[in-house]
């Protein structure tokens, strides 16, 4: 990130993270609201309809806060690196960091998924059959725990198959894979003078895909690093603020609903880039980007102590939150079912979650990410000094 850290883009994600972590509450308890009328899901209540319309829609919008992990990663993982000469060393290095950084949390995750299982402390299945969260939550830990398959997945697959243990990790492999990606193109394009016209092609490339948000997010910080001063005077406050609106009703498209209630819905008048490889979710993730990262008032917003500090926990929020609410959030509903009635047991169970999710997300971010963030940059520094010290003694 250069020498100053954009702390506002942590913030930025950390607000991400809440979306997602919302976006499966109602997905298990109102599932209507997510998916429509279709397959197991019903409407419990007429409300619930509501969420299928701007700006309540943005509270669920998902999908829009996976692109948005992905430009914001493609953003940062990169900034330090476009434009420059001779930066093979950092480059490597940054390769041999990242699964080592996002490999703490995803291991430490599908060992407790793995416990929870084991333990019969999973009550998704149960709870899926009173709010017809099917298949939604009823497809997660299905049958009986197998502990040859875990110790496989948790040794030699922990990215690619330890959505078994805790579904949201589908996004991290995404996020390694894509890392690399980011670090293969700004070692080939170095400082190639029309690399901007290259992520354009690359942008299409990877249509319908997910890595288009870390294309997007090297574009953003290119333009940011190197050539912010052809269009700095031409920024103002209004425009992005346009600009920002229609991110957001673009973002707020609902993805997973039933056709039937699509069609009813305004979004099937916006206009779309599909045909030139975009979707709306991603679009709507790539405005609000543009416009959070230069709108002053914005940034100002984010880098509020409150917005800061979800930030620095982003990663454990999005990474524990859907155990908790599979476990003990699930139990708690099924305690409080009885006396008080659906609504309120949801309810109850959604203000009495926030907080534990939040804290237990806080300590695995000092006892498990930050260890991890410093091994991976000890190993890093490591390797660098190793090679550069290589290439010395065969320079001599």
């Amino acid at each position: 990130m250069g020498s100053s850290r954009q702390t506002h883009l942590d913030s930025m994600r950390g607000v991400a993270a809440f979306i997602v972590i919302i976006l499966h509450f109602f997905a298990v308890f109102y599932p209507s609201t997510t998916f429509g009328i279709k397959q197991g899901y019903i409407q419990h209540f007429e409300w619930e309809s509501a969420f299928h319309y701007f700006p309540l829609n943005l509270l669920l919008a998902g999908r829009f806060a996976v692109c948005l992990f992905f430009i914001l990663s493609g953003y940062v993982l990169s900034y330090s690196l476009l434009g420059e000469k001779n930066n093979k060393l950092k480059i490597f290095s940054y390769v041999i960091k990242r699964p080592v950084r996002l490999g703490g949390l995803v291991l430490f995750t599908v060992l407790l998924g793995a416990f929870l299982w084991n333990s019969g402390l999973l009550y998704n299945q149960t709870v899926s059959q009173i709010t017809h969260s099917t298949p939604y939550l009823n497809s997660q830990w299905q049958g009986d725990f197998n502990l040859s398959r875990f110790i496989q997945v948790f040794l030699f697959s922990p990215f690619a198959e330890g959505t078994i243990y805790n579904p949201p990790l589908w996004t991290i492999s995404i996020e390694l894979y894509g890392s690399m990606l980011v670090f293969a193109i700004a070692l080939i394009t170095g400082n190639f003078k029309y690399r901007l016209l290259l992520y354009v092609v690359l942008y299409y490339l990877f249509k319908e895909t997910l890595y288009q948000g870390f294309i997007l997010g090297m574009l953003f910080a290119d333009l940011d690093k190197n050539y912010k001063h052809y269009y700095i005077d031409k920024i103002n406050i209004y425009s992005m603020s346009v600009l920002l609106g229609i991110g957001l009703i673009y973002a707020s498209t609902p993805v997973f609903i039933d056709s039937d209630t699509f069609k009813n819905l305004f979004y099937v008048n916006l206009p779309d880039f599909y045909s030139l490889g975009g979707s709306h979710a991603m679009n709507g993730a790539a405005l609000v980007f543009l416009a959070s990262n230069l709108l002053k008032p914005v940034k100002n917003m984010l880098n509020k102590p409150a917005f800061r500090y979800l930030g620095d926990i982003s990663y454990g929020l999005y990474v524990m939150h859907f155990l908790v609410i599979g476990s003990f959030s699930c139990w708690l509903f099924l305690l409080l079912l009885p006396d008080t009635g659906y609504f309120y047991s949801s309810l109850i169970t959604f203000i009495v979650s926030i907080p534990l999710i939040i804290l237990v997300s806080h300590y695995v971010t000092i006892y498990v990410d930050k260890p991890a963030v410093l091994l991976a940059s000890i190993l890093g520094k490591k390797i660098q000094s190793v090679a550069e010290n290589f290439n010395i003694q065969k320079n001599k």
